[in-house]
């Protein structure tokens, strides 16, 4: 069975918020944290928007389905 996408996007929104407190480098903790609030943007967010996820500098355009 596939996971639904919402509880794919919580579960790593909550392994990126376990990432930030186990991480020692400022830039570090503060990368976990955003990517988590991008995570939990995808899971409260309209399901029929795009996502667009921040990485090294560049927007990813993530449509949802």
């Amino acid at each position: 069975m596939m996971e639904k996408d919402a509880d794919h996007f919580y579960r790593r929104a909550e392994e990126e918020i376990k990432r930030a407190t186990e991480a020692t480098c400022p830039e570090a903790v503060k990368l976990h944290y955003e990517l988590a609030d991008r995570y939990l943007d995808r899971v409260y967010s309209d399901a029929d928007s795009e996502s667009f996820i921040r990485a090294d500098d560049s927007y990813v355009i993530h449509p949802r389905h």
